[in-house]
């Protein structure tokens, strides 16, 4: 028998581009409802399957993706993972280039194999024992793909059958890239923080590909991102809600967070630009420095 996916290239977020990385063995599409705020994706092809020892190119894969510069933080809800492979992703990424060697960082949903916690089977017959989301990196154009941290650590849960979905984010905050995932969009946990060398202006998107291997049958993913959300604004220092500029709002929060860090939700870029002292814990201090910052906006924070 023969599936025939047809996915229409009909429209686009505002602003992003849909193309193909690398040598894949068929052509991702995508579809973007504005009204519903989702994107279906699809792709095939591997990321970081080859490293440069091979005269084949170290990524394959579907981006559909935007150019920004500066700070930014982007969130979506990966929905509806197709069963197909091992170490298949989906999910958010940034890039300092188009080039299939390219640094990256990505937050993604993917599938693991190790106890069997779903029982069903991937195309080979292989059991696909879990979904998991986790961070893959390239911290330097032609390295190899690491595989590093994943919510199996932080915290010790799995993302079940039901629902099929995690959430992924990724922000900038000056040099650092910091991965995140949750299993609600509301508790987020800090996967991964990475200082970098990125060009001011990277490639963000969404990153689809199938787990293709070395044999004959091309696979072919298809995923739905919904929730999406990228903000782009000039965050830093004092900004800790991360709208881009500093003011009485910032004061507020951090007050909160020092008082009852328990109950005050706030995401790893708006502790970071909260810690504007650059001691290991946000204080009191911090808050004064801000209140110092929206009082005088030419005043230098006192770091360490």
């Amino acid at each position: 028998p023969v599936t025939v996916i047809d996915i229409a290239n009909n429209g686009n977020l505002d602003g992003f581009t849909s193309t193909d990385i690398g040598n894949v063995k068929a052509s991702g599409g995508d579809y973007y409802d504005s009204t519903s705020n989702t994107l279906v994706s699809t792709g095939a092809g591997h990321i970081g399957i080859l490293n440069t020892s091979s005269n084949q190119a170290p990524d394959a894969f579907h981006f559909n993706y935007k150019e920004i510069s500066g700070n930014f933080t982007f969130t979506a809800k990966i929905d509806n993972l197709a069963k197909l492979d091992y170490m298949q992703q989906s999910g958010l990424m940034v890039r300092k280039s188009l080039d299939p060697s390219s640094e990256f960082y990505m937050s993604s949903l993917t599938y693991i194999k190790g106890e069997d916690y779903e029982g069903i089977k991937d195309i080979t017959g292989d059991s696909v024992k879990a979904k998991n989301i986790r961070t893959m990196v390239r911290t330097a154009d032609g390295n190899s793909v690491q595989y590093t941290n994943n919510m199996l650590g932080v915290p010790v849960v799995r993302v079940d059958l039901t629902p099929n979905h995690g959430w992924a984010r990724i922000a900038r905050n000056g040099n650092t890239i910091t991965l995140s995932a949750s299993l609600d969009g509301v508790k987020w946990y800090t996967m991964d923080t990475y200082k970098t060398t990125l060009p001011s202006t990277v490639y963000v998107g969404f990153a689809t590909d199938a787990a293709q291997d070395t044999t004959s049958i091309v696979k072919y993913n298809g995923t739905l991102f919904s929730n999406i959300e990228l903000s782009n604004g000039n965050s830093g220092k004092g900004d800790a809600n991360c709208d881009g500029k500093v003011d009485i709002t910032d004061v507020q929060k951090v007050l909160n967070y020092v008082l009852s860090p328990e109950t005050t939700n706030m995401t790893s870029e708006e502790i970071e630009n909260s810690n504007v002292t650059g001691n290991n814990k946000i204080t009191s201090v911090d808050v004064t420095e801000i209140l110092q910052k929206v009082l005088d906006s030419s005043y230098e924070f006192k770091t360490k």
